[in-house]
């Protein structure tokens, strides 16, 4: 192959992604002819922390390299094909500040930095893009930046993402861990190997790991008849030991394991042998990970036989979350996570109460409304819910409609058996007044639309947030082409809606204090439901609505949808979604902290930090405000 044909492939390849997307083909074949090109076999080092920077960035063309800060001791990021590293030297002629390790055997271009800076001179686009990756690659990965969540575009829930999202949950790790001191004898510690059913005892010195013993130790050296059993036990310990701290993750703990070559890792007080022990992670616990990751919980929700099942997978869930939300990954990706999870629960319930019922004496279809149609329900909180079946005859209506409300009774029961909540304001399937015909129904969301009243307007706000989970899908989209129908040019109707929406203003005093409860038993506490989340969650529904979009529900993607259509407006749009995401964390915190609902925050518990990102997310509130009393002309009716 000559190398013109080189030049040409590296080209192809380069010319798929920013900035080499955002140069002219001219510029990019004299860059493509300047690449050198790396070959990585899986674990080897492409640069340091603290290294001296290279003449080079680079660009992953195949396989995949890890980024961790010094000495590994957190992830930061996993390059694919076309992402960018090394660009510290582009802009700050200094040491690297990450360590660049190849997950697997893999392939980089490297991309003379003498010969790519003169093409930023004069492209501006260019060299925006690769600032915005260097201050991305260059924060901490602890860092908040004013509470702003990392937002991914609206999409389907994939498994790799799941998959991707699991190798970073915390892992539990086993307390207590069996002991011995380096002088007892070889069999009394295979012993104590036999009576706790354990493969591995952990010697100590003065509380300190200094070895460990595995059955792999005694079969290797004690078997044989290399040593004797009656030797001390430090004669065949593996020392020094490798430790980590508590926090560690999935990805993590396999890195460090297959590093090592090891299949157990100590936990101490600060990660080091120095400190003392604290407990023990082996390659079992991995695989306990991994079997409650998103994917295998989803696969065994639809393998689940009975709701005992289902309510020790919604537990598993419960911890999943909160594993996540201690990694700070974007809330984003947990509310789809969770969403998905939640919809399969609720779909085997239904599955489960109508194998116990019988065949259903016509087509119907179940709906999650609120908070769980939206996708956006991360804790235990109440259920709210309704079922639409098909046009029957007015002789067959009542017994239809009897069916499904015994169904909808045994689907709610289940439900709370898992651990959501009855609704105290009986806004489920088993209440006759949800649980209509599809005509009914339609009835229904016309006599809303057009005699809205503020009852009829909240029942809005719940009802029309409503995701399909079971049944015929077919009902649920004639219902959507209904409200589509009656929603068009409806003025009035947008006008009560908007009014709903800026009831809560941003909860800031004269002196840009947070407001918080001032009587009752949350006396001092800062209802961030209802004075944050409320307020964003319908002003999004209202602007969607009202550009005849019924089937996107979760608020972020409703706002970023608004943003890619409203590009003039975009930067509000996705503030409002990150202040979202801000407020949806921190009550998803309060409420694991408190095993509550989470609606009550409490603030003394926050950072100044956080105090100040909070109030800074105050502000789209009121920006996103005025734009509904400008777009519905809600000065007339205030």
């Amino acid at each position: 192959m000559n190398k013109n044909t080189i030049v040409e492939r590296v080209a192809d390849f380069l010319k798929e992604y920013p900035p080499f997307n955002l140069i002219s083909p001219k510029e990019l074949t004299h860059i493509a002819s300047q690449v050198e090109v790396f070959y990585l076999p899986k674990m080897e080092t492409l640069f340091k922390v603290e290294e001296a920077t290279k003449a080079f960035f680079y660009v992953v063309q195949q396989g995949a390299i890890s980024l961790y800060t010094e000495e590994q001791s957190l992830l930061v990021d996993v390059c694919q094909p076309g992402d960018l590293l090394g660009l510290r030297p582009l802009f700050a002629d200094n040491k690297y500040a990450l360590k660049a390790i190849a997950q697997k055997d893999t392939l980089v271009y490297a991309i003379p930095i003498a010969s790519f800076k003169p093409v930023l001179t004069n492209n501006f686009k260019a060299l925006h893009y690769l600032l915005e990756v260097f201050a991305a690659n260059s924060k901490r990965p602890d860092e908040s930046i004013s509470g702003k969540e990392k937002l991914p575009e609206a999409r389907v829930f994939e498994e790799s993402d799941a998959l991707k999202l699991s190798y970073f949950q915390h892992i539990s790790y086993t307390k207590h861990p069996v002991t011995a001191a380096p002088e007892e004898k070889i069999k009394e510690v295979a012993l104590l190997m036999r009576k706790h059913k354990i493969s591995s005892v952990i010697i100590v010195q003065n509380e300190l790991p200094i070895g460990i013993v595995t059955d792999k130790d005694l079969r290797n050296k004690v078997a044989t008849g290399e040593v004797s059993l009656s030797e001390e036990t430090k004669q065949i310990m593996s020392s020094p030991v490798v430790c980590s701290e508590s926090s560690v993750n999935v990805a993590e703990l396999q890195l460090l394991m297959l590093k090592n070559n090891i299949g157990h890792v100590c936990i101490t007080e600060d990660g080091s042998p120095r400190t003392k022990l604290l407990g023990i992670m082996s390659e079992h616990d991995i695989i306990a990970a991994q079997a409650n990751n998103p994917v295998a919980l989803l696969k065994r929700v639809v393998r689940s036989k009975d709701v005992n099942e289902l309510n020790h997978i919604r537990f598993r869930l419960g911890l999943l979350i909160e594993s996540f939300l201690s990694a700070k990954l974007p809330l984003a990706y947990l509310m789809k996570v969770a969403g998905e999870i939640n919809f399969s629960l609720t779909k085997r319930c239904v599955e489960l109460a109508k194998a116990q019922l019988g065949e259903a004496p016509c087509s119907f279809a179940w709906m999650n409304l609120g908070s769980q149609g939206r996708g956006e329900q991360l804790l235990l909180t109440d259920q709210d819910n309704a079922l639409v079946f098909e046009e029957v005859g007015e002789d067959q209506k009542d017994g239809v409609q009897a069916y499904f409300l015994d169904l909808a009774e045994l689907v709610t029961k289940y439900m709370n058996q898992i651990g959501y909540d009855f609704c105290p304001a009986a806004m489920m399937a088993s209440n006759p007044k949800w649980c209509l015909s599809l005509n009914q129904w339609k009835q229904q969301f016309t006599s809303w639309i057009k005699k809205p009243s503020e009852e009829r307007i909240m029942m809005c706000t719940i009802f029309f947030d409503f995701q399909f989970i079971e049944g015929d899908q077919k009902l649920t989209q004639s219902l959507n082409q209904h409200i589509y129908k009656m929603l068009s040019g409806d003025q009035s109707f947008f006008a009560h809606l908007g009014l709903n929406a800026i009831k809560n203003p941003p909860p800031l005093g004269i002196f840009k204090q947070i407001l918080v409860e001032e009587e009752g038993r949350k006396k001092g506490l800062f209802d961030v439901k209802s004075r944050a989340l409320m307020p964003l969650v319908d002003a999004a529904r209202i602007l969607v609505l009202s550009k005849q979009n019924t089937t996107l529900n979760n608020t972020a993607e409703r706002f970023l949808f608004l943003a890619k259509d409203e590009p003039q407006n975009a930067d509000l749009f996705e503030r409002c979604a990150q202040s979202f995401l801000l407020f949806s964390k921190h009550r998803t915190q309060a409420g694991i902290n408190e095993q509550d609902s989470g609606r009550f925050v409490d603030l003394e518990k926050m950072s100044k930090q956080e105090r100040v990102a909070l109030k800074n997310a105050f502000q789209p509130i009121s920006e996103i405000q005025s734009v509904l009393k400008n777009r519905f002309k809600l000065t007339y009716f205030t």
